[in-house]
């Protein structure tokens, strides 16, 4: 096998492995129509095998054979090219498409016919020292050679134009048929005799082949890609949506349930009003009753918590002072915690953007936060409530306290509804944080503080 064959059979594999890729992917949601381009790849190589016939010692009728199927399976090429790129660009062959596939086709029919197209048998030509072995075109056959160059040259009008609108991947579609055009132009002066050239329209399918391929591997590429983003999303927004759902199912329960105890409790508590009353004065009765008193209040606020969880969140936003209204909450903190309250400290960092928010809603959200800070204080600083303006373009209310710190393996799970490390706690404070940052755009965390305790992070989206 002589070099210039051996590159013809590299030029078949290579092609017929494109053929392989394409069929792969044509197989693939969505990617059906490269089934056509399997053809294109699929002729391209066989016209390569084919051409291997011009450089090998072969018997006269098997290379005027060899000729003619590499006429038949040029014309073919060009068919699948038309076929391919209608295809591609989602629409069906034209009338005028559809006239030139059906003449070219008739043309391939008679190039099998011995004369017609091509002689009956083979001239040998030079070109720097490499003999070709080429069956030189009929007249008639110089008419198909030209008509299937009109119809190349077609497509490579197409291609431009579609460039020149910056359709996407139409570059590398021009390229492909810019090879197409000038291999076809060079093998056809070729084979006429009149300038001794080489043989490169087997070079050109595979260069129009490649240069597609890689459009379609980048794009399917892209594509997967695409694909992984939005399935993520999806998963994203299914487990954003059960946790709403659940949400809203815990709420009802939570309306029913407190509306249910809350007139009970009303009814304990006048009770308990009437004993004190008529009771004895003898410390135990007392004692009791003080129990009783304060597990009916704390059942009382177990209910409220109830309540503040059930309610829909959804953010009445004015334009407000956020110092002020967490000034307020500070102060609302104070007069219920007694002495613990005068440890706690308010600080604004920067200049803060203006700030539409719910009043009420933050309000209630900084008092849950800072409530939660003084049940963990240790005394061994004070609670500092700290405003900022976050990069990101939010606001953030930072509440530090100086406890035994959230463990790793809880801080996932803090803001769930119900979840409490205390034996008092109704797990329902901070999850009403939760819900407030949510209706604010915004999200709450948690982190270590420098030397001990945690730091609590609310972010308000700023409009």
């Amino acid at each position: 096998m002589t070099i210039l064959a051996l590159i013809s059979f590299t030029l078949a594999v290579v092609q017929l492995l494109f053929a392989l890729l394409a069929f792969g992917l044509s197989r693939s949601p969505g990617w059906q129509t490269q089934a056509r381009f399997t053809l294109v790849a699929l002729t391209g190589g066989a016209y390569a095998l084919a051409s291997i016939a011009y450089t090998v010692e072969l018997p006269e009728p098997t290379r005027v054979l060899c000729c003619q199927l590499m006429n038949v399976l040029g014309g073919l090429h060009v068919a699948a090219w038309y076929a391919y790129s209608a295809a591609d660009e989602g629409r069906a062959l034209d009338r005028a498409e559809r006239w030139f596939v059906g003449v070219g086709l008739g043309f391939v029919l008679l190039a099998m016919v011995p004369g017609v197209v091509i002689g009956t048998f083979t001239v040998p030509h030079s070109f720097f020292g490499v003999t070709y072995h080429d069956d030189p075109p009929t007249t008639f056959g110089l008419v198909v050679y030209a008509y299937m160059l009109v119809g190349v040259a077609v497509l490579v009008a197409r291609a431009a134009r579609s460039r020149a609108a910056r359709v996407p991947d139409s570059t590398a579609r021009l390229a492909s048929m810019l090879a197409l055009l000038l291999g076809a132009a060079n093998d056809m002066v070729a084979g006429t005799g009149l300038f001794d050239l080489p043989y490169v329209l087997d070079a050109a399918f595979l260069v129009a082949v490649v240069t597609q391929s890689v459009t379609l591997s980048r794009r399917f590429v892209a594509q997967t890609r695409a694909h992984d983003v939005a399935a993520r999303r999806l998963a994203v927004a299914q487990a954003e949506l059960v946790k709403r759902e659940r949400l809203a199912a815990l709420g009802e329960l939570s309306a029913v349930v407190a509306h249910e105890v809350r007139n009970p409790l009303g009814v304990l508590f006048n009770a308990l009003s009437r004993l004190r009353r008529i009771a004895s004065a003898e410390p135990e009765t007392r004692a009791l009753l003080d129990v009783m008193t304060e597990e009916a209040e704390r059942l009382d606020c177990m209910v409220t918590d109830l309540l503040d969880f059930a309610r829909p969140y959804e953010a009445r936003r004015v334009l407000a002072s956020l110092p002020d209204v967490v000034a307020a909450a500070l102060e609302a903190v104070r007069g219920a915690s007694g002495d613990r309250a005068t440890e706690m400290l308010l600080e604004v960092t920067g200049e803060l953007p203006t700030t539409e928010i719910d009043p009420q809603l933050v309000r209630q959200a900084v008092v849950n936060l800072v409530t939660n800070a003084l049940q963990v204080s240790q005394g061994r600083r004070p609670i500092k409530v700290q405003l900022r303006a976050a990069s990101s373009g939010l606001v953030t209310v930072e509440v530090t306290d100086d406890g035994p710190g959230v463990p790793d393996e809880l801080r996932d799970r803090i803001f769930a509804p119900f979840f409490t490390t205390r034996a008092t706690g109704s797990g329902l404070g901070l999850a009403v944080v939760q819900q407030v940052a949510e209706a604010h755009g915004g999200r709450v965390s948690v982190r270590p503080a420098e030397s001990y305790g945690s730091i609590f992070s609310l972010e308000l989206g700023a409009r």
